[in-house]
């Protein structure tokens, strides 16, 4: 196999990453620690109106737009949401700690941009 034809390939481990992260983060939010009470807590402590429904959304994002991403289902809308999730968490929390509690995020966000401009790849469940 030559470059050319491993170019193909390179936007996968893209996906595989950061789908794996947010289905992690996600299902946290929903299921296990901190859970929707923690979380909705959390956000209603930063002044986020309608915590509880905020963090529902944005724990559904992060869960079902991890599994989309991964599989390559919807890439560009799902890594849209994931990355508007992460600006909002830049600025909310993550910015306002400093570089070293920015820089995951920010690469997360990145990682999300560069799924926005390329797609799914080659190797994905559905095209667009």
């Amino acid at each position: 196999m030559n470059v050319k034809e491993l170019s193909k390939y390179s936007i996968l481990p893209l996906r595989i990453i950061l789908g794996s992260v947010f289905i992690f983060h996600g299902y946290g939010k929903l299921f296990g620690t901190p859970g929707l009470e923690g979380f909705s807590g959390m956000l209603n402590n930063l002044g986020v109106p309608l915590a509880y429904y905020t963090a529902i959304l944005v724990a559904l994002i992060e869960f079902i737009g991890g599994i989309a991403i991964l599989v390559g289902f919807k890439t560009r809308a799902f890594a849209f949401l994931i990355g508007f999730v992460m600006v909002i968490a830049l600025f909310l929390v993550h910015i306002k700690q400093g570089w070293a509690n920015s820089e995951f995020p920010l690469s997360l966000l990145v990682i999300a941009i560069s799924l926005i401009l390329s797609g799914p790849g080659n190797k994905f469940v559905m095209k667009k």
